[in-house]
């Protein structure tokens, strides 16, 4: 007979068993939670990565830049187009009620251009170039440039300033050509008187009125003048206290020398000025005095006419008659002994021939100096770029320099490096007015071709564009040039000969006048040799960074003679750094926000003509999306980040 198991033990079993089971499919759940939330994740990642495929392959494939130009709600229809493809192939994994987010969490054009500068660096690094400049070479190369730039620019004010003296002393120069022919029409006058010739006197006091009445108006233009030159000399000071941090020690020297020249003039003029005020106060009493004189004469005239019938009618001596008259003439003397007399100013000899060609050159504007540098046979678009969508259009304006201190970057080579290779993505991908840049592909020409010269200007028009490079290269090559002539004691020598020469200064003597002209010389020299350079190099010519003797073009002898006509001698020469690189060296002290965003804008240009516009604005470079919704069980929620 079978013993049966007690109930007890059944009861038992049935609970481990209930147990084991419990486990079993929590385990089993457990598993398949786990396995969703793999599957989810793998699934999420890779519509996320399907999505991001969809890139501009035009952009890419001429600028070697990823973006995703796509609305946001097309973007999640995709990515949940995607998720349910995969969920539809895994049943196994079920995920209930979903729930899709999605954010573009990074543009192109986010953190003022962050992510554009960082695509061009990661290929410029692994791209096939030609060798990268060495970073110290480049921080020492971005001082000079800065350095020199900022000198160049002052240069251009000091010029003005040296403008405005000369014309100061030509309105000078014409108050004392008054004097001097008010002094000799008196005189006249009174020999008139002397002689009983009352015509003469009329006709030389008259023209002495008109003289003396041209007086204030002469002061007053002089006086407008001393104004201007004031206000010029300031502008020059305050615009010095703003660059000085930026140039080397030899330019400062300089520049303090130069406003100590003319604020030494301006300070001297304040005697100078008094004086052209008493003469307009004594041309005030002199022009009564000879208004008077005049009365007196047509009195006269009415005597000798009774004076002429009374001896008629008599029939006196004409030898007595004369007499008479010519002493009611000469009491004219009593009126005419009143001129309040000045000596006249002893102005020297100056050379006015040259002393107007050194204005003329000092006071040339952008446009004129672009025409000297652009050749002859050349002409630059003016055709106006629609910028109205570009990316710089729609930032808040702003600027963050390049390699100079204070100013986000610093001289650490290590900092320079990500400079560089920004420089380095320009150059390579895009063309200047000398065709220069190796990556522009199939991409047509058109009207808007200078596009270095819009990384460094920024203009709407190639002649903007241009023009705005042309000065840049000029200031640059100015600075560069004056530390020349500042270095050689030849040219100094020459320059201040010249100075004292054409003011009429004694011995070689520098006066106030003639220091000033000696500093007008120099920057006028420089400013020519600069138009001189930035012309070879339009001519694909190249320019040293440092002249020697032997490099220099133009002579301060041609200049005097000649003006800008001494340009038309200029030859070429292959030693030094041609167009390209001198753009590179611009590029380095043009801050990275502008190269940033012209970049892109000329990426946005470029990419319009081959058809379906792009807004790099919308460039998407990092979207973050979010998967949830109710497993079997457990709840499901993924998310993925995916970045160029």
């Amino acid at each position: 007979m079978r013993r049966q198991m007690p109930a007890s033990v059944t009861v038992f079993l049935a609970m481990v068993f209930v147990l084991m089971l419990s486990l079993l499919g929590g385990l089993f759940e457990s598993v398949r939670a786990a396995g969703a939330g793999t599957y989810v994740q793998t699934a999420l990642d890779a519509s996320a990565d399907s999505v991001m495929s969809r890139y501009d392959r035009k952009v890419f494939d001429h600028y070697r830049i990823f973006l995703l130009e796509e609305p946001t709600g097309e973007i999640r229809d995709q990515i949940r187009k995607n998720m349910l493809t995969y969920l539809k192939d895994a049943p196994f994994y079920p995920v209930y009620s979903p729930e899709l987010s999605v954010s573009p969490e990074v543009k192109l054009t986010d953190r003022d251009g962050k992510p554009f500068e960082d695509q061009a660096a990661a290929y410029m690094k692994f791209a096939v170039i030609p060798e990268l400049p060495k970073a110290e070479e480049a921080v020492e190369q971005a001082k000079a440039a800065r350095s020199g730039e900022q000198f160049g620019e002052l240069g251009r004010e000091f010029n003005f300033s040296g403008g405005d003296v000369v014309r100061l002393e030509e309105a000078l120069d014409r108050i004392g050509e008054s004097r001097q022919k008010q002094l000799d029409l008196m005189a006249e006058g009174d020999r008139a008187l002397d002689g009983g010739d009352g015509d003469g006197f009329r006709a030389s006091t008259e023209e002495l009125l008109r003289e003396l009445r041209r007086m204030p108006g002469l002061a007053a233009d002089y006086e407008k003048k001393a104004d201007r030159l004031g206000e010029q000399v300031k502008k020059a000071g305050e615009s010095y206290e703003k660059r000085r941090e930026d140039m080397d020690d030899t330019a400062r020297a300089h520049a303090e020398e130069q406003l100590s020249l003319y604020r030494s003039y301006t300070e001297a003029g304040g005697a100078v000025r008094e004086s052209v005020r008493e003469s307009v106060r004594k041309a005030e009493k002199n022009t009564e005095t000879a208004e008077r004189a005049l009365d007196r004469a047509d009195e006269v005239e009415e005597l000798i006419e009774r004076l002429e019938e009374a001896f008629d009618d008599e029939e006196d001596d004409a030898d007595e008659l004369e007499a008479r008259i010519e002493a009611l003439w000469r009491s004219i003397r009593s009126i005419t002994a009143g001129y309040q007399k000045e000596h006249p100013w002893d102005k020297g000899k100056r050379d006015r021939k040259k002393l107007s060609l050194l204005e003329r050159v000092a006071d040339l504007t952008e446009e004129g100096i672009f025409h000297l540098c652009l050749p002859e046979s050349d002409s630059v678009s003016s055709v106006r770029a629609d910028s109205r969508n570009w990316p710089s259009s729609q930032r808040e304006k702003g600027s963050v320099s390049g390699l100079m201190p204070g100013e986000g970057v610093g001289f650490l080579p290590a900092e320079a490096i990500g400079k560089i290779l920004l420089d380095e993505y320009g150059m390579h991908f895009f063309t200047d007015y000398l065709g220069g840049g190796e990556a522009r592909g199939e991409i047509p020409d058109g009207g808007f071709t200078c596009e270095k010269e819009y990384l460094l200007v920024g203009g709407e028009t190639d002649r903007e564009n241009l023009r705005g490079t042309v000065m840049r290269l000029f200031a640059l090559r100015q600075g560069m040039n004056l530390l020349t002539v500042l270095g050689s004691s030849s040219m100094k020598a020459e320059a201040r000969a010249a100075a004292a020469s054409i003011v009429g200064a004694s011995g070689g003597v520098l006066t106030p006048l003639a220091a000033v002209v000696y500093g007008l010389i120099l920057t006028v020299w420089s400013a020519m040799e600069s138009v001189a350079d930035v012309r070879v190099l339009l001519k694909n010519g190249k320019v040293p960074p440092v002249k020697e003797s032997g490099d220099w073009k133009v002579s301060l002898t041609g200049i005097l003679k000649q003006g800008t006509g001494v340009l038309d001698n200029v030859t070429m020469s292959e030693k030094g750094l041609n167009y390209s690189e001198w753009i590179r060296i611009l590029m380095l002290v043009t801050g990275k926000r502008e190269l940033r965003f012209r970049m892109m804008d000329m990426i946005q240009k470029n990419r319009d003509k081959l058809g379906n516009p792009v807004h790099l604005n919308n460039g998407i470079v990092r979207i973050r999306a979010e998967y949830s919704g109710q497993g079997m069980l457990i709840p499901v929620k993924r998310r993925t980040v995916r970045e160029y």
